[in-house]
Formats: C-alpha cells, structure tokens, sequence
C-alpha cells in the first residue's frame, strides 16, 4: 500500500507545485542601462535655430564661449557634413545677429585654438565645419535681423565647452 500511495502522492505534488511555483529562467531580467546624460534632450527639426543673439556688428570681433548646454541649432541642408539623418549640421550653439540699414554681403571667420576640438559656423541654411579658421560668407539684407551660430560639432556631453572668437567683415 505504501507504494500505492507514493505513486499516488508524486503526480499530485507535482501538479501542486507547477500551479504554485510559476517557471523561473535562471537568469533573471534587468533594467536597462540609463543613457549618458545628453547635451540636449529634445528633438531637433532641420533649420531649428534660436530667434535672438547677442548683437555682431559688422566689421567687429567678439569673443565668446560656446557650451553643450547652449540652444541647439542646425542647418537645414543635408548635404553638409554626413547630414546626420537630414539635418545638416548641428549641435550647442552660441548665436549672434548682424542687422545691416542695406543689403550687402557679409564674411564671417571663426578662430579658435584647441585643433582637437571641432566646431562649426552656421545659419538655418548653411554652414560650414570643422577646423580653424571656418569662414562664411552671406548676404545680409537691409533691416532684417541674420542669425549667425558658432557651434560645437559632435559634443560628447554637456559638460563640453570651447572659447572663439568671431569677425565680420563687410564684402566690397
């Protein structure tokens, strides 16, 4: 009887213990990785740049500092750069507005000193990267405000940063 009863038992804990203990891999599931923390978080859309500067008359230089934690700005022409995904080029900007009383042709040159740090000259429209000196030249039309960005290109987090200096020059 007692082998009766042992054959009987075995099936029933058996179920018992499939209906109580669900199945468990043996390596169990973990979060995953929380992403570095970036130096912008929002979408960036082709042409996006901010509407204000600090004032660049033409024919001055200015020296400023741009950051990663500066407003984004793109280009909207793909064609430069590698066009990450159609946008041109892009990244943290500083940007600065020319306002001329005519339409003429400007050229802007940005200079910096650190080789191992890229960055760009760029409007909604076009731009240019990588190395110092970058020049730009654009036309400027009488009473309309030209947004102008110097970029940096590429930045690997917020914390980046790099100090320039921005000419412009009226072209004759």
């Amino acid at each position: 009887m007692s082998r009766l009863l042992a054959a009987c038992a075995a099936p029933i804990v058996t179920v018992v213990m499939c209906a109580c203990a669900p199945a468990r891999s043996p390596v169990q599931p973990t979060a995953a990785p929380k992403p570095a923390p970036s130096a912008n978080p929002r979408p960036v859309l082709p042409g996006t740049f901010p509407t204000s500067g600090e004032p660049l008359p033409i024919g001055s230089t200015i020296s400023s500092i741009v950051t990663g934690n500066d407003p984004y700005c793109t280009t909207s022409d793909p064609h430069i750069e590698d066009g990450d995904g159609g946008l041109g080029l892009l990244g943290p900007c500083k940007t600065f507005v020319v306002t001329s009383s005519q339409t003429e042709g400007i050229e802007a040159t940005v200079t910096w000193s650190n080789p191992s740090v890229y960055l760009t000259l760029l409007t909604p429209t076009s731009g240019v990267c990588c190395s110092s000196p970058l020049v730009l030249r654009l036309s400027v039309k009488a009473g309309s405000p030209t947004i102008l960005g110097v970029g940096l290109h590429a930045p690997q987090d917020a914390t980046a940063a790099q100090s320039f200096t921005l000419t412009s020059v009226l072209l004759r």
